[in-house]
């Protein structure tokens, strides 16, 4: 398409601002972006910037954030993942549809976990000893499950209600029928 973006180097704050403030792909939105990223780094030290994109980062299966990616994947704090797994949740969000752990396409993710594993090493972030384990390691992933029925729903809902319960008009047995049919599909 003329005048729209297709794929570029973004720096992680550029991501971030993406992330915060969803916008088509033109030039001029990817010049509202890259201001959106001078205020970002003008407020926060790279550390916070860092955190909140991991915060924010899609993980594939509706999974938004590192957290949410360690439990639902592994079933694990971030801070028990091995080096294995965590280069594998690095890997992600490369291409959280198309490395999906739980697609078809494990081997291009195993594949780019093992570059991640190899850049951890080479900017001195795991030893050599480490580099080799994880390489041979295969994550083990946890049956894919979500602690609750219908996510995208319950991501729109919960905002609005706070701590307290609320009353929806989802109906989760006929939400689960009608994903089994297009599953089907």
């Amino acid at each position: 398409l003329k005048g729209h973006i297709v794929s570029g180097a973004s720096t992680i704050t550029q991501q971030l601002s993406r992330l915060t403030y969803p916008r088509k792909r033109t030039y001029y939105d990817k010049l509202v972006e890259l201001i959106r990223s001078l205020r970002i780094e003008g407020l926060l030290d790279k550390e916070q910037i860092l955190e909140l994109y991991l915060n924010k980062v899609p993980l594939g299966n509706n999974l938004v954030g590192v957290k949410a990616g360690s439990m639902v994947y592994f079933g694990k704090i971030l801070s028990r993942l091995t080096a294995s797994e965590a280069a594998l949740l690095a890997s992600l969000p490369k291409a959280p549809g198309k490395l999906n752990p739980y697609g078809r396409n494990a081997p291009l993710l195993i594949e780019r976990k093992n570059w991640v594993l190899n850049k951890m090493y080479i900017n001195g972030h795991i030893s050599f000893d480490i580099l080799n384990v994880s390489l041979q390691d295969t994550p083990i992933l946890k049956p894919k499950s979500f602690p609750f029925g219908a996510p995208h729903f319950i991501n729109q809902v919960l905002p609005v209600s706070g701590n307290g319960n609320i009353t929806t008009t989802i109906d989760l047995k006929l939400q689960s029928r009608v994903e089994q049919i297009l599953k089907s599909h």
